[in-house]
């Protein structure tokens, strides 16, 4: 057992030389230790180096993950400690499946995809449907008012004077609700101008009234003055001497 290269020609040529016969020397891997030594795998049968086995195929560890395999080193690896024999045996097929997969999900995808396309030309066409409907019931309206306006139109040409009566009333009315809404307007600068014109009278009247009356209290005064003189006799005068 070695882990580097051996030169063993010397050997050779010496056993040569010794047994008179070709001898060959090669050095082994731990694979074909395992087939010379045979044993079971961890699947419980024979290895298959040691049974059918010839040639040994590269083995990787993309194989076991393309297989969704756990990657445990003891469970993915064999008796001589390198990768399963067994990994390369179904990676084919797993790659057929892969792809098979592939296309299914591409198709599933692709099918979403025109059902989305087509649901969203259906919506389109409502849409469009609807918007033309709404056009044309607005169009039927408009033709409908120049139909009414026209016919007012006539009615208006035969019967002018009665719509002019009719224009006029409300005319009236108006101009009786506004002479309504101006009169207690009009009554309360009238009221207020009264009583301004009527201030200075009442204040001249007040004047007159006063002047009356200081008159009138000396009036009296005088003849009571006058009459407490009569009544008042003199001392000195001729009944006096008299007695």
């Amino acid at each position: 057992f070695s882990e580097s290269r051996v030169d063993f020609r010397e050997l050779v040529k010496e056993l040569a030389h010794k047994l008179k016969s070709r001898i060959e020397m090669r050095q082994i891997g731990v694979r074909d230790v395992a087939r010379t030594i045979g044993g079971f795998g961890p699947c419980g049968r024979e290895l298959c180096c040691a049974s059918y086995l010839r040639n040994f195929e590269p083995v990787s560890i993309r194989m076991a993950k393309k297989q969704e395999m756990v990657l445990n080193p003891a469970k993915i690896s064999g008796v001589c400690g390198r990768l399963l024999c067994c990994l390369s045996y179904e990676y084919d097929m797993y790659e057929e499946i892969k792809k098979d997969v592939a296309d299914l999900r591409e198709r599933a995808a692709r099918e979403k995809k025109e059902e989305s396309e087509l649901r969203l030309a259906a919506e389109r066409e409502e849409a469009e449907e609807r918007r033309l409907a709404e056009e044309k019931r607005r169009q039927e309206e408009r033709r409908q008012q120049e139909q009414r306006r026209d016919r007012q139109k006539d009615n208006g040409q035969k019967g002018g004077g009665k719509q002019e009566k009719k224009r006029e009333q409300p005319e009236e009315k108006k101009t009786r609700s506004e002479q309504g809404r101006e009169r207690p307007q009009q009554q309360r600068q009238e009221g207020q101008l009264q009583q301004k014109a009527q201030q200075p009278q009442q204040q001249q009247q007040g004047e007159k009234q006063g002047k009356k009356n200081k008159r009138r209290f000396w009036r009296k005064k005088k003849k009571r003055q006058q009459g407490e003189k009569g009544q008042i006799r003199p001392q000195g005068g001729p009944d006096a001497q008299g007695e």
